[in-house]
């Protein structure tokens, strides 16, 4: 799910949430066992949206809590009752899984609903507004415009808490199952901003039932197992270690032009191993349409091409895979 999006310019808008409903109910018609949802690299969007969509595994309940200027602290919910899918269910998060992801995976996490599988998020718990710097009306008579010259001005106007009251602020959700991440966006994330809000608490814990805990401590020691014999995920973490002592005084650029070109060069050839590691056909599943689907690509070529380069792209997803063996433990789980 690239982003939380909505039809802002319908009275009745539908989105995402509604989108991965559909395409639950057509997974359900093949006796799926589990569902991996990637908010990978997802900024966020309408948080509306975010909390239909935790809504669509959660019954009922609150799933945040949410702080507005000059104003009583108010418990979002989803107002829909009941699921759309009850079972086995991940999500895949980043350091750029941020704003309206994290409210997700966070509502999620609390109630013990979906296990979280990746690096700690942006960190990103608050709600901004733009608001244009000429506020003049416009006039009717001569049919001049606002003098859009003048900008636009984004003012944070709201902040959001955990069910317990805790914020997320610039400390991001950590994951369940921690996978090394193959970027550091360490100084792209939200602590690393200059104007960054401090992460706080709110006196106020939201009445909510959790389900039965996930057994998150038997899944990341396998997980672990399998990280630290993988020869690909043992290059990208000494890569990636060779990759930041590459950048580390990258802000000093050489003056010798002989010198700047080799330390691009250091930087191109660890990304370039980087890629070459992560992008690798996996061998414990094999990615395909659900049939309603694979009918409808077939009657377009563009779509079979976009479709194919699609599900390459997952066949060859190394997170994937192992999020995938993850989701397995997790339903092949046995209470000792």
């Amino acid at each position: 799910l690239p982003g939380f999006y909505t039809e802002w310019e319908n009275q009745d808008p539908t989105g995402c949430a509604n989108d991965v409903a559909k395409e639950i109910i057509k997974l359900k018609q093949e006796n799926i066992q589990g569902i991996i949802i990637d908010l990978r690299n997802n900024g966020g969007g309408a948080m509306n949206e975010a909390l239909a969509l935790a809504g669509t595994f959660v019954d009922a309940g609150p799933l945040c809590i949410l702080s507005e200027r000059d104003k009583k602290l108010t418990t979002l919910r989803d107002l829909s009752l009941g699921t759309v899918y009850d079972g086995p269910l991940v999500l895949m998060v980043n350091g750029f899984s941020a704003s309206a992801s994290e409210i997700m995976a966070a509502s999620l996490q609390d109630y013990h609903r979906a296990l979280i599988v990746g690096s700690p998020t942006f960190g990103k718990a608050t709600g901004q507004t733009i608001i244009p710097l000429d506020t003049l009306p416009s006039s009717m008579e001569s049919g001049e415009k606002n003098n859009e010259d003048n900008g636009f001005v984004k003012i944070t106007v709201s902040k959001f808490y955990r069910l317990n009251g805790i914020s997320y602020q610039r400390k991001g959700v950590t994951p369940d199952v921690l996978l090394p991440s193959y970027f550091d966006g360490s100084s792209y994330q939200e602590s690393s901003q200059p104007y960054a809000l401090p992460s706080d608490s709110v006196n106020r814990k939201a009445r909510y039932t959790p389900l039965p805990e996930l057994p998150v401590k038997s899944l990341a020691e396998k997980s672990k197992v399998r990280l630290d014999a993988d020869e690909r995920f043992k290059k990208i973490t000494s890569t990636l270690d060779s990759l930041k002592s590459a950048m580390t005084h990258l802000k000093a650029i050489p003056l010798n032009i002989e010198l700047f070109r080799k330390k691009e060069a250091g930087i191109f050839d660890a990304l370039q191993i980087l890629e070459k590691e992560i992008v690798k056909p996996s061998t414990a599943f094999n990615v395909a349409n659900v049939k309603f689907d694979r009918l409808l690509i077939n009657l377009s070529d563009y779509k079979k091409e976009v479709n194919d380069l699609l599900l390459k792209n997952l066949q060859n997803d190394i997170y994937i895979e192992e999020t995938y063996r993850i989701i397995n433990d997790l339903i092949n789980y046995k209470q000792p």
